[in-house]
């Protein structure tokens, strides 16, 4: 504390006697009659205390003033408690560099959790990038504000340790203030002394945001996930659902499939790139082969046309094929005037080759029948082309095609790329005809059985359930999806082929008075589904048929196969090596700061780090500055006289305290 010299009282004594200031300020001191005896004080200061403490009001005025004293008292004292924890000690520094740990380990953890996740859609607009750059500012702080600190306590070490230039005070302190001064530092320690490594770490730090913006990036990649959302539409079964059969959409699909052509049935695909695995769906599937070798007339060897045969009528006969039913025409010949004859004939005919009524009865064996190698087909339909006779000659077979049209399942390759559909089927598998009977009660000759014809898709024995209603309601049917197996197709040929079968007639007329046949066509059978097959071919419409009709299998159920959705998206990629520098930066100013503590410890000083007022109390000796007569009015000057003086932190005696000294 200061002291004051106060003069000699009234004894008469020359002697000054010093008082410390918070001497004068106790109130025990300006009672004790020595001190008042010297200095001239009244002695009615205690006689005026104890008159005003006779006063009530002076009392209260005093007890208040006393309360407010101590509040301030404490005030203060909580004050210097605070201000010595956070300077003379390494506390704030401790805080500082554990917040920055947090920072890091907090960027760490966000960058952990968001790696390789799609790009996050944050409340307030807030990106990842902000959020990291937040938490590496705060690193960054408080991890340069520690070091800075550091740096400034190493100058005093760094003088008390040896003695150095002067001009060493104004390097640390530049140093601790930024980069420029870390790097000039570097340069004079050549990197061999413990400030480099907080010059270093410094100087390294303005790297770090950059560092840290760089760990994350956001690249675009394609994304797979199932999804009901990208269904594929599949067929478990096929059933009619029609009264007897009579199913208006299978007729209605028989025609769209006549006059039209284009039945693809694509998927759903929300992004435009999807895929689907391999399944198999229930369908329809046509086959065509030219017969025409194995086709024969029957009946037509008969036919003779001569102008002087007086037999003349009608001459039956059919073409007939391996398999199935033959068609049966007839060949007619008339005379129309005198040396006149007009010959009628069929030049196309359309039937149905395996329409058998017993294909619906439960109770006979299932007919075995193979037709272009497939066995029991829904449908055979032919279609002949008969050359006419000529001069008398007998009617000759031009060509003969044969379809079949049938229920099969084939396996679905389905994708979708930019948008663009691809389907893609495997060879047909055209399965098997059975029976199931329903009994509505044991079984027993006094109990009737409901019959229904089914189809499976595979050989050997299967089970089929009641799906819904009641079995004996046209709305039920039997089934087993698993195992793709149906009933329901007893009364299917009430609805195909009808609709294209017929005959072409031609007619040829033998005209006498120049000697030749001419031909006139007309035809009494003929419609427009009849003429469409002639004009496009059998094969043709079959095909569309067939097209139509797995058209309406896939679209009346309500089986599906969810697909896998490709999408592409942006996400957080985090590349990890790019946290090294901050990482190593952190590392390296815990170990700083560790460091200078404990060397400071070792030098056993107070803590004044980079505070202003250490150079004001602790600065150059009083010695020092006496033989200097340079008023030092430049930075410059100061610098160049700095550098050409040696000084060391030493105690002085004469002023009690540490002071920057020469010797």
């Amino acid at each position: 504390m200061p002291s004051i010299e106060m003069p000699s009282g009234p004894s008469g004594n020359n002697e000054n006697e010093a008082f410390e200031f918070h001497e004068l300020l106790d109130p025990t001191v300006l009672e004790d009659q020595n001190f008042q005896s010297r200095f001239g004080l009244s002695s009615n200061v205690s006689g005026d205390r104890e008159a005003d403490e006779g006063t009530p009001q002076l009392q209260q005025t005093e007890s208040a003033l006393d309360a407010k004293n101590s509040k301030c008292a404490k005030g203060r004292a909580n004050r210097f408690d605070w201000e010595s924890l956070t300077l003379d000690t390494w506390f704030g520094e401790s805080i500082a560099m554990s917040f920055s740990f947090l920072c890091f380990i907090a960027i760490v953890a966000v960058l952990w959790v968001y790696d390789k996740k799609p790009n996050p859609n944050l409340k307030y607009g807030l990106t990842l990038n902000t959020i990291v750059s937040v938490l590496g500012t705060g690193c960054k702080s408080s991890l340069i504000f520690a070091v800075a600190e550091a740096i400034g306590q190493l100058k005093w070490v760094w003088f008390r340790n040896k003695r150095s230039r002067l001009h060493d005070m104004q390097s640390f302190d530049d140093a601790s203030r930024g980069p420029l001064g870390s790097m000039m530092i570097l340069f004079e320690h050549k990197a061999f002394s413990l400030v480099s490594l907080g010059a270093a770490i410094t100087l390294l730090s303005l790297a770090f945001d950059p560092f840290i913006q760089q760990i994350v990036s956001y690249p675009i990649r394609e994304t797979k996930s199932v999804s009901d959302q990208a269904p594929a539409k599949q067929a478990r079964a096929f059933v009619l659902n029609g009264p007897s059969g009579d199913d208006i959409n299978f007729v209605n699909s028989i025609n769209a499939g006549i006059w039209t052509n284009n039945f693809d049935v694509y998927p759903t695909c929300p992004s435009g790139n999807c895929t689907w695995p391999a399944f198999d769906s229930v369908g329809w599937c046509s086959q065509c082969e030219d017969v025409t070798s194995k086709a024969t007339l029957v009946g037509c060897d008969d036919f003779n046309l001569t102008r002087s045969d007086p037999h003349l009528g009608v001459t039956p006969c059919n073409l007939t094929l391996p398999h199935g039913e033959p068609a049966n025409f007839n060949i007619s010949v008339r005379s129309v005037s005198r040396g006149s004859l007009q010959m009628t004939f069929p030049e196309d005919v359309i039937w149905s080759v395996n329409y058998n009524p017993e294909l619906g009865d439960p109770f006979s064996p299932v007919p075995t029948e193979v037709y272009l190698g497939v066995e029991n087909p829904m449908f055979v339909v032919a279609h002949a082309e008969i050359d006419d006779p000529d001069n008398g000659s007998n009617p000759k077979i031009g060509r003969v095609t044969e379809c079949i049209l049938s229920l099969c399942t084939r396996t679905y390759h389905v994708s979708v790329s930019r948008g663009v559909p691809s389907v893609n089927t495997s060879s047909p598998t055209y399965g098997h005809p059975f029976y199931h009977i329903y009994l509505n009660g044991p079984e027993s000759a006094n109990y009737t059985g409901t019959p229904e014809t089914c189809w499976k898709r595979d050989p050997g024995p299967v089970n089929v359930e009641l799906v819904a209603g009641d079995p004996r309601d046209d709305t039920s049917h039997w089934e087993n999806a698993t195992e793709f197996a149906f009933c329901g197709l007893e009364h299917i040929h009430n609805n195909f082929p009808y609709q294209i079968t017929g005959y072409a007639y031609y007619s040829r007329d033998y005209v006498s008075e120049i000697g030749a046949w001419i031909t006139d066509y007309y035809d009494s059978t003929r419609n427009d589904n009849f003429q469409r097959v002639l004009d496009t071919s059998l094969a043709n419409v079959m095909g569309n048929i067939a097209g139509s009709l797995t058209k309406l299998s896939l679209e009346s159920g309500n089986d599906t196969v969810p697909g896998t959705v490709s999408r592409f998206e942006v996400y957080v990629a985090v590349d990890w090596t790019w946290i090294i520098l901050p990482a190593g930066l952190l590392l390296s100013a815990i170990i700083f700061l560790v460091s200078t503590i404990f060397l400071n410890r070792r030098f056993k000083l107070d803590l004044w780090k980079s505070s202003i007022l250490a150079p004001l109390y602790h600065g150059l000796d009083d010695d020092l500055l006496a033989g200097d007569n340079n008023e030092h009015p430049t930075a410059s000057q100061m610098s160049r006289s700095a550098n050409a003086v040696d000084v060391k932190l030493q105690f002085s005696d004469a002023k009690k305290r540490l002071l920057l000294q020469t010797e």
